[in-house]
C-alpha cells in the first residue's frame, strides 16, 4: 500500500492525515501531461534514493521490476490521475430540436388532414436539417482542435483519426486441412496456430546451444571476441534524449515523458541493471532468442501457446542485426551466379554462358 503523509494544522493542534492511494495504479493511470505534475520533487526523490544499496541483493531478473515499482511509488505522489473517460453530453440546443421533432412525429401520427400533415412533415425536414448542421459544426470543431494539437500533443490527433477510421475486419470463415469450413473462433485460432507453426525451421543440432556458459566461453574464441558491453550513465542519458516526449510506452507502460524529464536521475538505476548483463554477450543473445511463445487471438478467443523455434522478435533493434549476421555468408558457396538480397528475399541469377558451360 502506498501512503502519503501530510500535516494539517487545525486551531492550535497538529493532526496527521494518511490518505491512501490505490495500489493497483499503473503509469497509464497518471496524467504526466498535466501542469500539476511536481517534476522538481520527483527528480529530488529519484536522485536521493539509494539505488546501489536497495538493489544490492535483488536478483538479476527482478532488478528492472524493482526500478519500475520504486519509480511508480515516487511519481504517484506527485502526478495527478487521468480523468475518467465519459461520453460527451448532447448539446442543449440539439436536445430542444429533438424534442420538437418527437412532438411533430406524434402529431403526424394522429393527424387525419393531409394538408396539415404535409405542413408538419416540412417542419420535420427543416428540423432534420438543423440537426445535420449541428453535427457538421461539431465535427468541424473537433477536427480543428485535433489539427491544432499536432504540434503539442500529436497523440490526440492520431486518436481522433483512429476513432473515425476504425474498421473491425472479421477473421473467417476458414477451410481446415480436411476441407471443412469452420466458423467457430476457437477452431479458427487453432487452425491459424497450426499454419503459423508450419513456417518454423528446426535448428540444426550442430548449431544448437545446449549450455550457453560453455558455448559462449570467450577462452575458446580468442583473440576475436565480443565479450563485454559497458554502459555509462552518460550513454543512457544520450539514448533517453533521443526519445520523443510523446513516444508510445513499452510493455511496462513506462512513459517516455518521465524518462525525458528525469533522464539524469534514472540513468543511475538503469546503469546498475545493465551492468549485470555485461560479460558473455553470446549468453545474452541466446537468452534473447530462448523460451519464446506465441498464440493466435480471434474474436476474443485465444489458441494454445506455440513455442517459437526460429526467427527474430519483430519490432526489436537487435533482431535485424542478427538476421544480417545470419545471411552474411548466403553467397559463400556460389561461384557462377550473382546473388542479390533485399530484406528476406534473395535472387540467384545465372548468365546464359554459364548455363551453356555447365
Amino acid at each position: 500500500m502506498i501512503k502519503i503523509t501530510s500535516n494539517i494544522r487545525t486551531n492550535n493542534s497538529s493532526q496527521t492525515v494518511e490518505p491512501t492511494i490505490n495500489p493497483d495504479i499503473t503509469f497509464k493511470d497518471l496524467n504526466f501531461s498535466s501542469n500539476m505534475v511536481d517534476w522538481s520533487n520527483i527528480k529530488h526523490e529519484l536522485d536521493e534514493f539509494d539505488w546501489q544499496t536497495e538493489m544490492k541483493n535483488v536478483p538479476v531478473d527482478e532488478k528492472y521490476s524493482t526500478i519500475i515499482a520504486t519509480t511508480l511509488k515516487i511519481v504517484t505522489k506527485y502526478a495527478p490521475l487521468r480523468k475518467a473517460c465519459y461520453k460527451a453530453p448532447i448539446p442543449r440546443h440539439r436536445k430542444a430540436i429533438m424534442r420538437k421533432r418527437s412532438k411533430l412525429h406524434s402529431r403526424i401520427r394522429q393527424c387525419n388532414n393531409d394538408h396539415d400533415k404535409r405542413s408538419m412533415q416540412d417542419k420535420v425536414e427543416r428540423l432534420e436539417e438543423q440537426l445535420r448542421k449541428s453535427h457538421r459544426c461539431e465535427r468541424t470543431r473537433d477536427e480543428t482542435h485535433a489539427v491544432e494539437a499536432i504540434q503539442t500533443n500529436y497523440k490526440y490527433f492520431f486518436k481522433y483519426v483512429k476513432k473515425l477510421g476504425t474498421v473491425n475486419a472479421a477473421v473467417g470463415p476458414l477451410v481446415n486441412t480436411d476441407g471443412e469450413v469452420i466458423n467457430n473462433p476457437h477452431q479458427i485460432c487453432e487452425t491459424l496456430k497450426y499454419q503459423y507453426e508450419n513456417v518454423f525451421s528446426q535448428p540444426k543440432e550442430a548449431y544448437r546451444i545446449n549450455d550457453p556458459d560453455v558455448s559462449c566461453n570467450h577462452r575458446y574464441w580468442q583473440p576475436l571476441v565480443l565479450d563485454n558491453i559497458n554502459f555509462q550513465p552518460s550513454d543512457i542519458v544520450e539514448a533517453i534524449n533521443e526519445l520523443k516526449t510523446n513516444s508510445a510506452a513499452g510493455p511496462e507502460e513506462f512513459p517516455s515523458i518521465l524518462l525525458k524529464k528525469c533522464a539524469l536521475e534514472l540513468s543511475i538505476p538503469l546503469q546498475v541493471r545493465e551492468h549485470r548483463i555485461v560479460g558473455r554477450v553470446g549468453c545474452w543473445i541466446d537468452a534473447f532468442h530462448s523460451d519464446r511463445v506465441q498464440f493466435v487471438a480471434v474474436g476474443g478467443c485465444m489458441s494454445q501457446e506455440s513455442h517459437v523455434l526460429s526467427g527474430v522478435p519483430q519490432g526489436s533493434i537487435l533482431g535485424p542485426i542478427l538476421f544480417l549476421l545470419l545471411i552474411s555468408d548466403i553467397d559463400g558457396e556460389i561461384n557462377m551466379a550473382r546473388v542479390t538480397s533485399f530484406a528476406d528475399d534473395t535472387l540467384v541469377a545465372r548468365p546464359k554462358f554459364a548455363i551453356l558451360l555447365g
